[in-house]
């Protein structure tokens, strides 16, 4: 029973000491986000100044790529229904 004993222990130990780990990984995380708070503000100020010219070529861009996302898509989709429709046919499911 003492090998069992002695197991349990060393799990408690590794358990706590992952806890440690935890907390000061939170707590570095936390410093870092509050450090960061600062230079977001920056970068905050830094995107308002982007002209709306640029805004306009990047909406354009994005709305390209949503039509041929939605265009892809729905190709996708009627080229598997046609699919299935055949083999339905081929093996007398209709």
């Amino acid at each position: 029973m003492s090998g069992h004993f002695l197991a349990f222990k060393n799990r408690e130990k590794t358990s706590e000491s992952k806890k440690n780990s935890l907390r000061e990984n939170l707590s570095f995380r936390k410093l870092n986000l509050i450090n960061k708070n600062s230079s977001t503000n920056e970068f905050t100020t830094n995107v308002n100044q982007i002209s709306e010219e640029e805004l306009g070529k990047i909406r354009n861009k994005v709305n390209q790529r949503q039509r041929k996302e939605t265009l892809i898509f729905g190709l996708s989709f009627i080229i598997i229904i046609i699919l299935l429709l055949f083999i339905g046919l081929k093996y007398n499911v209709f």
